[in-house]
């Protein structure tokens, strides 16, 4: 038992950064060589010389496989494999060292994500947003029981050495703005280790939040967002609720470097006025894995 789990161990698996040069070149030589067309399992097997079970944990980027696979795979496609294009699989162990280890990464309830398939299209789409065009308000909209907390964990463990801080906090008990913004800035304020007066009115508490967005880049996920939505009437937010709404709106439309990612089975009214105004500001509608593929494709 002990022999086999250091085995697993040895394998290794795509950083984001890797699996992103591997699909380039794979889209490129389907548009060379395929008209366009998706490389089936078989013929990835065929011009990389792997079994299709390896191909396909290649892709899933969770389970590892040799390296010298990587190797083939990437040099069918004209690629070397460098070192920054693989790495060891996150055990659950290590995944909890990680979020205890920095304290201005301040993940409180956030659900476990050492255990976590596929999703590589939406983890792309996603760091795309955040990382490279610097949303600063992104959805993740979707039905409930479908994993929309769990990617964002694991998009956020991803991605969390880019931000000063990171703060998650899950609305599943609805609580009110006012406390939830107080919560949320005294956590940012302890990451940024400054010592300042948290205002007493929501106004200037928003204020205050808005400038630790402004002069450090940081990442607020907030989950569950539909429990503060009056269900039924086009995102808007329930009554007493309306401080939420409020928040989405400053954090869309003023200029900062940082960003705030929601999950929601329903988008809230803000966002629907802001998605058609403001580049700035994204959704991705989150599917079945089954769907997943051909919602992105016509996004």
């Amino acid at each position: 038992m002990q022999q086999q789990k250091a085995r697993r161990n040895r394998g290794v698996i795509l950083t984001p950064k890797g699996w992103e040069r591997f699909q380039a070149a794979k889209i490129q030589a389907e548009f060379e060589d395929n008209a366009g067309d998706d490389f089936t399992l078989e013929e990835l097997s065929d011009r990389m010389g792997l079994s299709l079970h390896t191909i396909s944990r290649i892709l899933g980027r969770e389970e590892p496989v040799d390296k010298s696979s990587l190797q083939f795979a990437f040099r069918a496609f004209g690629l070397d494999l460098c070192k920054s294009d693989y790495t060891r699989p996150t055990s659950q162990f290590e995944e909890l060292e990680t979020r205890q280890a920095n304290p201005q990464y301040d993940w409180q309830e956030a659900p476990d994500a050492s255990v976590f398939y596929g999703r590589s299209q939406e983890l792309l789409h996603l760091r795309q947003w955040i990382l490279e065009e610097q949303c600063r308000l992104v959805g993740l909209i979707g039905i409930g029981g479908i994993g929309k907390s769990t990617l964002a964990v694991k998009l956020g463990l991803e991605i969390q050495s880019e931000f000063k801080v990171v703060v998650w906090r899950s609305l599943q008990n609805a609580p009110p703005v006012d406390e939830q913004i107080t919560n949320i800035l005294q956590s940012l304020l302890g990451g940024l280790q400054k010592e300042i007066a948290i205002p007493e009115s929501f106004d200037g508490k928003l204020a205050k939040l808005m400038e630790c967005l402004q002069s450090n880049r940081c990442l607020l996920i907030l989950d569950n967002v539909e429990t503060i939505l009056a269900g039924g009437q086009a995102g808007q937010c329930r009554a007493d609720y309306e401080g939420y709404g409020q928040l989405l709106k400053c954090v869309g439309e003023v200029p900062h470097t940082s960003c705030l990612l929601l999950t929601s089975r329903e988008k809230p009214r803000e966002m629907v006025f802001l998605e058609g105004r403001l580049a700035r500001t994204a959704v991705l509608p989150f599917v079945t894995s089954r769907s997943a593929s051909n919602v992105l494709a016509g996004n």
